[in-house]
């Protein structure tokens, strides 16, 4: 996968997907730290730059780019920082206030992560990112590569109720996800253009969850 980015009339800038096609409106990035149990994971997210006509509430895409899991610290960080950099270099969601953040700004193994938590803190339980999947979900808006290890770790999740901090990816994921959909920068409705009566083209045979 070969990301570019291109400036825009309307937006700062937009990313082009030389493999596929598709044209990204932002990338964001989500980090979960390690717990005793289970591993660090760490993913970038990309929405598609076309709203879906065809869909209730003209909602935009959400695909999987990349993502890696680790258990191991200097891994984690030093995996981390090399997909970011591969992706243009997205902001990063994670908890910043982690005490793992902190030992690892300050351990000269680990490469340094600069991150900050997502919009709407407040929110993000693992109940409101269960919520968050189900719904793009019913509509087919979210979609993993086939084999993305981050769909078998939502399956693991059956109490919406369980503390999200302690399923890495799932934090990492919610991460992301919410400030996707609450930190939105808006719509340039002056220059929208009408969609094309046939509706978009392209649509993944992926579906989300």
């Amino acid at each position: 996968m070969t990301i570019v980015v291109k400036p825009d009339s309307y937006y700062e800038r937009s990313y082009s997907d030389t493999e596929t096609g598709r044209r990204y409106r932002r990338l964001v990035a989500g980090l979960g730290w390690p717990t005793g149990m289970r591993p660090g994971f760490a993913l970038v997210l990309a929405e598609i730059y076309e709203p879906d006509y065809t869909k209730a509430g003209k909602p935009r895409h959400i695909y999987l780019l990349d993502e890696i899991e680790s258990g191991k610290m200097e891994e984690l960080t030093r995996l981390t920082t090399a997909m970011l950099k591969e992706h243009h270099d997205p902001v990063l969601c994670t908890d910043d206030a982690d005490p793992l953040y902190f030992q690892s700004q300050r351990n000269p193994s680990c490469t340094p992560l600069y991150g900050r938590l997502p919009v709407r803190t407040d929110i993000l339980t693992m109940g409101f990112v269960k919520q968050l999947v189900t719904n793009r979900g019913q509509f087919e808006t979210l979609h993993f590569p086939e084999g993305a290890k981050i769909g078998g770790r939502l399956l693991e999740i059956q109490d919406p109720d369980l503390p999200l901090k302690d399923y890495p990816a799932v934090f990492a994921l919610g991460c992301a996800l919410c400030e996707l959909e609450i930190n939105n920068p808006g719509e340039p409705d002056d220059f929208e253009e009408e969609p094309d009566a046939s509706g978009p083209s392209g649509r993944s045979e992926i579906g989300g969850y």
